[in-house]
């Protein structure tokens, strides 16, 4: 019994050595990606004319493919910018680190450059892969929240996204 014992208490520490290191872009990708999530299923209820039939745990590719289908503007470039974070997002989330993390932060910083120059804002955007983050965020958002305002026929100028006070 006390081989065991011995075994486990290395295999805690081993596996307390892999998760206890917090690596604060993963958290904020996760984050970002869940901005846009509630901006999608915000959309969606206002698509929908009975959006109790949703289903909640519908993936995220389905729920992006449903407004595209329906809502305005489902050719918007701003739709490959959501494919990129998405790949970034299932990146960090299922692998730490590594060179797929690497390509998926490259075309992430590469698509939002093509939506930068077909705006005529600066094409090259520098910075930390979090200051990418955070450009491709906003830029999300407001796209989001502009569809939003077109199917719902309301201003959605005060934040959606809250924790649950108003």
């Amino acid at each position: 019994m006390k081989r065991k014992t011995g075994k486990l208490k290395r295999l805690i520490r081993e596996v307390h050595e892999q998760i206890s290191k917090i690596d604060p872009f993963v958290t904020q990708v996760l984050q970002a990606h869940f901005l846009v999530e509630k901006l999608i299923d915000a959309i969606l209820d206002a698509l929908a004319k009975s959006p109790e039939h949703l289903r909640r745990n519908s993936s995220f590719g389905s729920k992006v493919r449903l407004i595209r289908a329906f809502a305005p503007s489902g050719n918007d470039e701003h739709w490959d910018l959501i494919a990129a974070m998405t790949s970034v997002r299932n990146e960090v989330a299922h692998k730490f680190y590594g060179p797929k993390r690497d390509e998926a932060m490259s075309k992430l910083r590469k698509v939002l450059e093509d939506l930068a120059s077909n705006d005529n804002d600066s094409a090259e955007i520098v910075g930390a892969d979090y200051d990418v983050l955070l450009v491709c965020t906003a830029e999300l958002q407001s796209f989001l929240k502009s569809l939003l305002c077109e199917v719902s026929g309301q201003n959605v100028e005060r934040p959606l996204l809250h924790d649950g006070t108003e």
